[in-house]
């Protein structure tokens, strides 16, 4: 603009190399903390396995009424009107995690079937990290299980399109 309009006489603009913000990795809980968590089997570590096998938000969890669940899959979902009430399938793996806190639910939402922290905040600051301490994994953010689901269906060739509607 400055050369167009003849207040400047160089374009410095061209001396200056702009580099591509390097994208950090992801964090995804590997094969080996997943078996840790599994072979656990608190309440706390069925919910993060939880969040690991749907790909669900901990907000959305912690917000899915009872009556979303079914069983096989559960119908929930927030942040976007287009993830609003999708049909999120259940892993065989966690189907029996949720079985048991449907079994339980003694109100309106799935999560209180659980005997633990039943806010997604309180849960986050006060059962989630400490799990994974005193399990000896990394400390990763509850949005890590989004993200390892999401590698995991990558990896088992789920079809972008599929995995789109999902999660």
């Amino acid at each position: 603009w400055a050369v167009r309009e003849e207040i400047a006489t160089t374009n410095f603009a061209q001396f200056i190399t702009v580099t591509g913000k390097k994208r950090k990795e992801k964090e995804v809980f590997s094969t080996e903390d997943i078996e840790k968590l599994e072979a656990d089997g608190s309440p706390a570590a069925k919910i993060i396995l939880m969040l690991i096998y749907t790909g669900m938000r901990i907000g959305e969890l912690f917000a899915l009424p009872v009556s979303g669940y079914h069983g096989e899959y559960c119908v929930g979902g927030e942040k976007t009107e287009a993830g609003r009430n999708r049909i999120i399938p259940i892993h065989p793996k966690a189907r029996a995690y949720f079985a048991e806190l449907a079994k339980h639910a003694g109100g309106a939402l799935l999560i209180s079937g659980y005997s633990g922290q039943r806010s997604a905040n309180n849960f986050r600051a006060r059962e989630y990290y400490q799990t994974l301490e005193r399990l000896g994994i990394e400390r990763k953010t509850p949005h890590a299980t989004r993200h390892t689901f999401i590698s995991r269906a990558v990896a088992a060739d789920v079809k972008p399109e599929l995995l789109k509607v999902i999660v």
